[in-house]
């Protein structure tokens, strides 16, 4: 059998917001009895073991920032958004609820909440 040879290139994000990346490559010859996917396994591990051990942080991906609880997640935080309905019936100022008319006019059920609403507003 001829020897053939296996080429990789594997790329790490150190630190994406600084655009820090190591780019590692490299040919290797697949010997008689041997599978690409052997090799590609055994190198592709040994690579893996030398940027986790130089590089930590590499593996660490978002997962440790989603994981830390003193980093607030801005859409876990937060209450779900009201729906339109919601909205105009939580007006409390008829200026405020003349925001809505033309919105109002696109959707008979808020039509009907800014309508209901308008009439206990101007009372």
């Amino acid at each position: 059998m001829e020897q053939d040879k296996l080429y990789f290139k594997r790329n790490y994000s150190i630190n994406p917001i600084l655009h820090e990346h190591i780019h590692l490559g490299g040919e290797f010859t697949i010997l008689e009895g041997q599978t690409w996917e052997q090799v590609a396994e055994a190198t592709l591990g040994r690579v893996d073991e030398f940027v986790n051990k130089h590089f930590p942080h590499a593996f660490a991906g978002v997962t440790a920032i989603a994981d830390n609880p003193t980093i607030p997640n801005v859409q876990v935080d937060k209450e779900p958004p009201k729906s339109l309905v919601e909205q105009i019936e939580s007006c409390t100022e008829l200026k405020v609820l003349e925001s809505y008319r033309l919105i109002a006019k696109t959707n008979p059920e808020c039509q009907t909440a800014y309508d209901n609403k308008l009439k206990e507003l101007q009372k």
